[in-house]
Parts: structure tokens; sequence; C-alpha cells
């Protein structure tokens, strides 16, 4: 009875702690990513722009939640990017017979963290 007494306290923080390891960030989903910028054509003169991940577990086509600076917006142009994978997904657009920009495909979105050209 005084074994069980002594060990009981040590049983209890032993199930009590947490074995897992928290990530530095958990909020990176996609972190140091290999993608391809893809520029889509929604009007004249105004595009939209993809990251592209060709393999790897996320592959797929992701919109930007914000739009890319200037510096990132050249079709084929390698980056890498640490992002957050978002809960919602973005329109992409085409252009309509008038040229007004219409729903074409809806894309998971991202909240890109870092980004950097290769």
């Amino acid at each position: 009875m005084k074994l069980l007494t002594l060990l009981y306290p040590f049983l209890f923080l032993a199930c009590g702690t947490n074995s897992k390891v928290p990530a530095s960030n958990p909020s990176i989903d996609l972190a140091e990513v290999e993608a391809t910028v893809e520029t889509h054509v929604i009007s004249r003169g105004v595009y939209q722009y993809l990251l592209v991940v060709e393999d790897g577990a996320h592959k797929g086509k992701y919109l930007p939640e914000k739009d890319l600076t200037d510096e990132y917006c050249k079709d084929g142009l390698k980056v890498k990017l640490d992002a957050e994978l978002l809960r919602k997904k973005g329109v992409l657009y085409k252009p309509g017979p008038t040229d007004k920009p219409e729903q074409d495909v809806e894309v998971p979105m991202i909240r890109i963290l870092g980004i950097a050209k290769m």
C-alpha cells in the first residue's frame, strides 16, 4: 500500500506529460516547397497567378491568399516557399465572351509565409 502511495504521483505525472514535440511553426503546411508560377489571363491586361507544386505530398495548384508582388509575377518562375494551406478555396477566372472575367474553377488557397526565387 505504501509503495502504491509513493508511485501514484509519478504515475500521474507520467500520464499527464505530452510526448509529442511541438513543431517550430505548426501553421507551415508547405515547408521549403519548390513551385512554379503559372500565369492565367482573365481579361485584357489582367492576370491571376497560381503556384504549381510539381511533386511531393502537396502536389497541385494553389492560389495565393494575397496577390504576389511584381517580382514574382513571371510565368515559369521557379520559387521556394513556406505556406499555410487554408481551408477555403479560391476562384480561378477565365475571359468571358465580352472580355468580362467569368468563374472557371475553384482551387485550394494558401497563405504565403515566405517566398524566394530559385
